[in-house]
């Protein structure tokens, strides 16, 4: 039964689809552990978009195959100006998809 004070929250893995296709990157450049690649920004953005919602660190990080550690180093990454509006870009479509009831 659906409560309208109910708190929804994306599933973590919902998260990471979004980032992938909001960042335009290919399903496992996510995955990426390079030094100066667009991996571990777009890890970060995941950990802290997810955050914002109340999404575990832990609960992204498995989604990301992260360690629980890992996850928690990224939500305290300070994001890039372009990651910080994709961030911005992200929230927007997952607040839309929970309006019109999506997860």
């Amino acid at each position: 039964l659906a409560r309208r004070t109910a708190h929804l929250r994306p599933t973590p893995g919902r998260i990471v689809e979004i980032v992938i296709e909001v960042l335009g990157l290919a399903r496992g450049e996510i995955f990426d552990r390079r030094r100066g690649g667009i991996g571990p920004m777009a890890r970060a953005v995941a950990v802290q978009v997810g955050a914002r919602f109340g999404v575990p660190m832990s609960g992204t990080g498995d989604a990301l195959g992260i360690h629980p550690a890992s996850a928690a180093r990224l939500a305290a990454l300070a994001l890039t100006p372009s990651a910080r509006r994709a961030a911005e870009v992200i929230q927007e479509r997952l607040v839309a998809e929970l309006r019109r009831g999506e997860r």
